[in-house]
């Protein structure tokens, strides 16, 4: 009759890629999870056994798909011989004699990567098919367990999320999409993996620790910015972005990591919230839950000290950038937060949410990368702990230690913060989009005593820099800070902060003694970015008061839309710094930002949406100004609503006028989806709108 060939298989796409938790990512080709079995059909041209020499093997291979990384032997063998630790196949019983259902068992630490299925029968080889393995949260063996399902659907399975920007005060609400079941994403998630410094270095090396997603988020962190090699994102705080997007004009991470993809270059430009959003992107596309986290008032501790030293002039202008490698406090920074075991190297106590971080800051083992630093690590104080956990530590809970410089160069200690630092760490809820606090889960309460002990074991195991040598030999030859202060002061925000109308704020001074106080007041106001940088100086000016026993003042304070119109960033963002000198005392300083509201994008969809099927999208944008605004640009996108961003110009808008732009679009996917719209011109950056819509099989 001759010997054993195989006739066809098939690799059961619809049913696998269900029961994996998988088909969000279309039937193209077949994507499963570690730890969980998927089946195969194979017809035969006689009945097999056993006894048959039949087995299986699968390659590993590049993203590509043109080069074996690795070959993974599997005898097939009988149903009850199962191995949860080694890859493994059986053929289940029943059916006709000549088709035959293969059960494949993945082990939950297997490698993740681009496969290709081999069957062998004798001395032929049969290439059934290829399939992709991820990371699996459903399963209980993998490090990547998740076991709450609607932490699951939040941190892995939602496509949208938001990110907070703005202040402490008021943390506003951004969407991001994150796309990443939309077509494409996952073969460039695996082509980042070919990409790192890791895999170039040692390829062999590289792909057998892709069994940890410790080793692979941490290679991640580094290939998203562009630092150390290609990677996707090219960081800028320059505020000049002519040579490619602004990156708060980005709306998520498609076409970021498209453009990447098919440019083979980095993309320009991003910015901390962009790293944190594609980040998130690929660890969700790779199996690994994640969210994105923004931390309020976040320090850059350069010198290890975890102590920020910020230097004021006279004026209250920072100059700290006169020193190299100086500390800096950003208004808010962004990370990403993947769910990971920790058991094998810090013990299941630091398990659940690590800390990663694209944002390209300092190099962490001679790369551009942050991470994966426990949570609990961070909360504990515990520094000395993998992976840069010190770092972490100072981003939400250094203190904070001001000084002046007067005209002769001679540094003096103003008055110390220790409260300042991490004044709020956020993130999502389970809907992906509501606020959740999680200050508390990064450190205990300022001022406690547990928080005093944490943060002096933290001073204790601190490592610091070379940089901290210099810096500190003019520290420490600055004048003592006096003594506690004797007037307090606070800036509070007033009426309404929108671009076009002037901003106002109010300065309060308490004298908390018995004594009068006879005060000098600095007023110095600028524009800057989120990080703090300089961007123009709007005025500075003072005045002499005398404050009686226990009395209060308030002095109003008003910047212009003339005055700032030309001076805003795409942050929005007036800081206001006030100095209070006591005459023969200790000067007071504090600062708080006026973050001005961009006008709003209204977005109407008039008709129900249809998979497959065109439908029009109005957007209109009222014109609030004395002027008219040229240079409009509005670009809409949306995972499942469109595969690409679409982008128009807008005529000039007329003072008091209205525009209205027309888009059509056809979805491609199913479900609830978000349509992002992003409007830019001469007198507003980045003016933000967002339309849910779901979108329904067709009839």
């Amino acid at each position: 009759m001759g010997g054993l060939v195989v006739k066809s298989a098939s690799l059961n796409i619809e049913e696998n890629m269900k029961s994996h938790h998988t088909t969000m990512f279309g039937r193209d080709e077949l994507t499963v999870r570690r730890g969980s079995p998927f089946t195969v059909d194979i017809v035969f041209n006689k009945e097999v056994d056993l006894k048959d020499n039949v087995n299986l093997s699968t390659q590993l291979k590049n993203a590509n798909r043109d080069k074996i990384l690795q070959t993974q032997e599997i005898k097939i063998s009988a149903p009850t011989s199962e191995s949860e630790e080694a890859w493994s196949a059986n053929i289940l019983p029943g059916g006709s004699t000549d088709k035959k259902t293969v059960t494949i068992h993945t082990p939950s630490n297997a490698i993740i990567g681009c496969y290709t299925l081999i069957l062998k029968v004798g001395g032929n080889t049969f290439e059934i098919g290829n399939f992709s393995l991820l990371f699996n949260p459903w399963a209980t063996d993998d490090d990547v367990y998740m076991a709450d399902e609607s932490d699951l659907k939040a941190y892995h399975e939602l496509n949208v999320t938001a990110i907070f920007k703005g202040s402490a005060k008021s943390a506003r609400a951004y969407t991001w999409d994150l796309g990443q079941w939309e077509e494409g994403i996952l073969p460039i998630c695996f082509k980042l993996l070919d990409s790192t410094k890791q895999f170039a270095k040692d390829p062999t090396k590289d792909v057998l620790q892709r069994n940890n997603p410790i080793y692979v988020t941490r290679c991640l962190s580094s290939i998203i910015n562009s630092n150390d090699d290609k990677g996707v994102l090219e960081g800028n705080w320059s505020g000049q972005y002519e040579k490619g997007t602004s990156p708060s004009s980005w709306n998520g991470s498609v076409a970021i990591l498209k453009q990447w993809y098919e440019n083979k270059s980095p993309v320009k430009y991003g910015q901390c919230w962009v790293f944190a959003g594609v980040l998130c992107t690929v660890f969700r596309c790779l199996g690994i839950p994640a969210r994105v986290v923004t931390n309020f008032a976040s320090a850059h501790d350069t010198h290890g000290n975890i102590n920020i030293e910020i230097i004021y002039d006279v004026d209250g202008n920072i100059i700290n950038r006169e020193y190299s490698n100086s500390d800096s406090v950003w208004n808010y920074h962004c990370w990403t937060e993947a769910w990971l075991s920790r058991n094998l190297d810090l013990g299941k106590e630091y398990s659940g949410w690590q800390i990663l971080d694209a944002t390209p800051q300092e190099k962490s083992d001679g790369l551009y990368c942050l991470g994966p630093a426990s949570q609990t690590a961070v909360k504990e104080g515990r520094v000395e702990e993998p992976y840069d956990t010190q770092f972490v530590y100072s981003e939400v809970n250094a203190d904070r230690a001001y000084f002046q410089k007067d005209k002769q160069g001679t540094l003096r200690r103003l008055t110390p913060d220790t409260k300042s630092i991490g004044k709020l760490t956020c993130t999502t809820g389970i809907d992906g989009k509501t606020f959740e606090d999680i200050t508390f889960q990064y450190k205990y309460e300022e001022g406690t005593t547990k928080e005093r002990e944490v943060h002096g074991r933290a001073r204790e195991k601190a490592t610091t820099t070379d940089s901290f040598l210099a810096m500190s030999a003019d520290v420490a030859s600055s004048a003592p800070y006096s003594g506690e202060a004797s007037v307090s002061c606070e800036i509070r925000e007033s009426g309404d902060s929108q671009v076009g109308l002037d901003a106002r704020a109010s300065v309060t001074l308490t004298n908390v003694t018995d004594t009068s106080k006879d005060v000098k007041v600095i007023f110095n106001v600028n524009s800057t970015d989120y990080t703090r940088r300089l961007s123009s100086k709007i005025w500075t000016t003072s005045q002499e008061i005398t404050l009686g026993p226990k009395a209060e003042q308030s002095i109003p304070v008003k910047v212009t839309y003339q005055q700032y119109k030309k001076a805003l960033t795409s942050d929005n963002i007036l800081n206001i710094t006030v100095l209070c000198e006591v005459k023969n005392e200790s000067t007071v300083l504090t600062e708080n930002n006026v973050i001005l509201e961009n006008p709003p994008l209204d977005i109407k969809v008039a008709e129900q949406a249809i998979v497959g099927k065109t439908f029009p999208v109005e957007v209109s944008f009222f014109n609030p100004l004395g002027e008219p605004i040229k240079d409009c640009v509005v670009t809409v996108e949306g995972s499942g609503l469109s595969k690409k961003p679409i982008v128009k110009s807008v005529p000039t808008i007329a003072p008091a006028q209205k525009a209205m732009i027309q888009f059509e679009l056809t979805p491609h996917n199913i479900g609830k989806h978000e349509l992002s719209v992003n409007l830019t011109c001469d007198r507003f950056k980045d003016v933000k709108g967002i339309q849910a819509i779901d979108v329904l099989e067709a009839s």
